[in-house]
């Protein structure tokens, strides 16, 4: 059987949660094995173009492939760590393609729109696309698509069913320790430059916590293609209501910031502050983070 042509191959997507897990064991399997160390002499490892790519393979228990840019996941995905049996094939804004090619790869998984040309990746080894960047959808909905995709191709369904549980057992957890900011409209602030602020609106990851939680967005449209965007410091102190969740960190030049005050969150003492993760690139294990992190920080603030 031909798993893959010259063609880039994508598997489908899975919207809704019924057929999303109706679907699982479906598939073809395509074995892997986990072997620690660096690239296996006889190559046929998987390359995973980005984080989001690597965090779903992670979740799939599987700890052996090549990305790029290992250091700056570790500084700021942060969870799932990257168990020392993956292997750096560059920055992870300018992947080696000679790296790329040494280690051999059974096949490479990449996003559209983002990485080296597909024409370049296909020279080294059969490529499969695994969308990210889809304006319109919801990024919850994006991530799990990643995930089944992967675990369509690999073979991996029951790991896949086994992880989605975990999820709704970590989203269901939160809830209970979300109750009281039900109704309340939070504000996810990521980055600030003099006085102009991102925030999470619309169908981000953070937007897609919330509605897992049974929680309110403060922001309800959407910009940017997985959800962000910018407000001035004029929009947000019309906010009066609203309890601001630092996703950033906020640098200590905004913290140090005459205008920070000023900002009713924090002027009313409604900042409440989550560690650091990275929601530029998420796959389901950074959306898992946050609600986590989330969940246990509006406790403690209950």
């Amino acid at each position: 059987m031909e798993l893959f042509s010259q063609d880039d191959k994508q598997v489908p997507e899975f919207r809704s949660r019924r057929r999303f897990l109706s679907q699982i064991g479906c598939a073809a399997i395509f074995p892997f094995a986990a072997i620690a160390g660096k690239p296996a002499a006889n190559g046929g490892e998987i390359i995973a173009l980005n984080s989001a790519i690597a965090q779903s393979l992670l979740a799939l228990g599987i700890t052996r492939f090549g990305m790029p840019g290992v250091a700056t996941y570790a500084n700021t995905i942060i969870e799932p760590a990257l168990p020392s049996s993956v292997f750096d094939i560059g920055s992870s804004t300018e992947p080696n393609l000679e790296l790329l090619a040494a280690s051999r790869p059974s096949m490479i998984l990449y996003s559209p729109g983002s990485g080296p040309e597909p024409k370049r990746l296909r020279e080294i080894a059969p490529i499969v696309a695994v969308p990210y960047y889809q304006p319109g959808m919801d990024h919850l909905d994006i991530a799990k698509n990643m995930l089944h995709s992967i675990a369509h191709i690999t073979g991996t369904q029951t790991a896949e069913a086994r992880y989605l549980e975990h999820l709704e057992w970590i989203f269901e957890q939160a809830r209970k320790r979300t109750t009281l900011f039900q109704g309340r409209p939070l504000l996810g602030i990521d980055m600030a430059w003099a006085r102009i602020f991102a925030v999470w609106g619309k169908g981000s990851p953070f937007d897609g916590v919330l509605r897992e939680l049974g929680l309110s967005n403060a922001i309800t449209d959407r910009d940017k293609a997985i959800g962000w965007k910018y407000m001035s410091f004029q929009q947000l102190l019309a906010m009066d209501d609203a309890w601001g969740i630092n996703i950033g960190p906020l640098s200590k030049r905004t913290l140090n910031s005459p205008i920070w005050p000023m900002l009713p969150f924090v002027r009313n003492n409604r900042l409440i502050s989550v560690p650091p993760s990275n929601q530029y690139i998420a796959g389901l294990p950074t959306i898992e983070r946050l609600a986590r992190t989330l969940g246990e920080a509006l406790e403690a603030q209950s």
